[in-house]
């Protein structure tokens, strides 16, 4: 019993660690991703005003970036 308790009670520390681990450039990566994800599916419904609103979206993912070299 004490075995299985303290190992689902180390779990999500571990994902915290793994989070903690990861670089800038993943992070980025990850939101990049994400923001592509989510427009993709606003633009097939509204066309082309969400390709002025992606540009904006990369502006502050490319400051992060240059920031972070």
């Amino acid at each position: 019993m004490e075995l299985s308790s303290s190992a689902a009670l180390s779990e999500p520390h571990q994902n915290f660690a793994e989070m903690n681990f990861m670089s800038h450039r993943e992070i980025s990566y990850k939101v990049r991703k994400e923001i592509n994800h989510q427009a993709l599916a606003v633009e097939n419904s509204t066309g082309e005003k969400i390709r002025n609103l992606k540009s904006l979206l990369w502006k502050p993912q490319k400051l992060f970036y240059e920031q972070t070299k």
